[in-house]
């Protein structure tokens, strides 16, 4: 019995077929209800940097308040 030559797909070929697929098959789709374009404007990552440094401050500020409901001192003994 002689081996079959089956012919191996090159990775690029495989790769700009599945592209060429998901782009295909999002151009069919309608946008999500209630969806809007993006219309934010400027540098998108200090926008993040700024946010994310709102939400720290945030909540190391409310992190005092909430911190009795996670920590029970002791105050039965002296090396408590």
């Amino acid at each position: 019995m002689h081996p079959v030559n089956i012919p191996l797909w090159r990775p690029q070929a495989v790769h700009a077929a599945v592209v060429l697929f998901f782009t295909v098959a999002a151009k069919g789709q309608d946008p999500l209800s209630g969806a809007q374009p993006l219309s934010m404007t400027g540098d998108f990552s200090a926008q993040m940097v700024a946010g994310i440094g709102r939400f720290l401050d945030a909540e190391t500020r409310a992190a005092p308040d909430e911190r009795a409901a996670f920590w029970k001192t002791d105050f039965t003994s002296r090396e408590a």
